[in-house]
């Protein structure tokens, strides 16, 4: 089944791609919360050993700092719920410090993942980025294990907007 998530150049590049052509892949961690406090990122993650200047699909540039990350597929548990396993490289321990001040809010943080071809960064491979939301964070010297999902749909609030006569003006009639 063809992914329609690809641009027509994508598939052409995977199509075509080179041997030597090298798939970027990349991390944005972003928090709703970073503007109150400075560990909160946003931080811009390249798997690499050196920085690449990328352009996301909303044409902003962005430099994205070489870091060791891994992804390890999707499972699934019994209630549904995929879950994506990342683990980042916690060296110079910023992540680790991101994941620590995250515990001070009530949001959860969210990692969009992109791949670019290191031949043409103008654009990601994909037209829009895969978006998981971040939980479960292990820390320790040397790494940080999260678990990454799509929105938990089985433990979502029912009624996600608040229903009042000022906006409903039926509610309450008789």
């Amino acid at each position: 089944m063809p992914d329609s998530s690809l641009t027509q150049s994508a598939k052409e590049a995977y199509a075509r791609a080179r041997a030597a052509d090298v798939f970027l892949q990349t991390i944005e961690i972003v928090h709703p919360s970073q503007n109150l406090d400075s560990a909160l990122g946003p931080y811009y993650l390249v798997r690499a050993t050196q920085p690449y200047e990328l352009t996301l699909e909303n044409s902003q540039t962005v430099t994205f700092e070489p870091s060791g990350f891994r992804l390890q597929p999707p499972s699934q548990d019994d209630q549904g719920v995929t879950a994506l396993t990342v683990e980042f490289d916690n060296v110079d321990l910023r992540i680790g410090k991101f994941f620590e001040a995250c515990r001070n809010y009530d949001e959860v943080a969210t990692v969009k993942y992109r791949t670019f071809l290191a031949s043409d960064t103008s654009q990601p491979l994909t037209s829009s980025p895969l978006s998981l939301t971040l939980s479960q964070a292990k820390i320790d010297l040397f790494k940080v294990t999260g678990r990454a999902s799509f929105v938990d749909i089985v433990n979502l609030k029912f009624l996600t907007e608040k229903y009042t006569r000022d906006r409903f003006n039926a509610l309450g009639n008789s």
